[in-house]
């Protein structure tokens, strides 16, 4: 039997959506939220909201995260643990060009000592198992970690 997960389309798979979703066609094993970033030095709202764990009852969801430096990742990550979360996706393949000037999504992966910075800082949640995915595909990362990979 296939396992299907369900990728977020931001501004429009919010929780609501993922709940409706559910109800109505079912047969999703996972649902991704829309990335959670820090914006003008905090979080926003309808992230807070999205990830809340009383508007993913029905339904198996793994936060995303986008950040081009640990001190971005770090409270993210503290974010998604606060409400509950075990499992994390870290993009590394966003191509918008906001977010690829800003180094995060795929703009982290041409600077090699970025990207193993904010990926050695997993080592630092051994309690979350993080899922990345990037423009080359999907990858699992635990406590060793192989920034190089994906980095040629």
């Amino acid at each position: 039997m296939a396992v299907i997960h369900f990728a977020p389309l931001q501004g429009y798979t919010d929780s609501v959506y993922r709940e409706a979703h559910t109800r109505v066609f079912g047969g999703v094993d996972t649902y991704y939220t829309p990335f959670v970033r820090i914006e003008k030095g905090g979080f926003r709202n309808k992230d807070l909201k999205d990830i809340a764990c009383d508007r993913n009852r029905q339904v198996h969801v793994v936060p995303q995260l986008i950040a081009s430096t640990p001190d971005e990742f770090r409270p993210i990550v503290r974010l998604f643990q606060e409400n509950g979360y075990k499992e994390a996706d870290i993009n590394l393949g966003c191509p918008f060009p906001m977010q690829v000037r800003a180094h995060r999504g795929s703009g982290l992966l041409r600077y090699k000592e970025e990207a193993e910075s904010l990926l050695r800082t997993i080592e630092e949640f051994p309690d979350i198992f993080f899922f990345g995915e990037n423009a080359f595909g999907v990858g699992v990362y635990r406590r060793v970690i192989r920034a190089s990979f994906l980095i040629k």
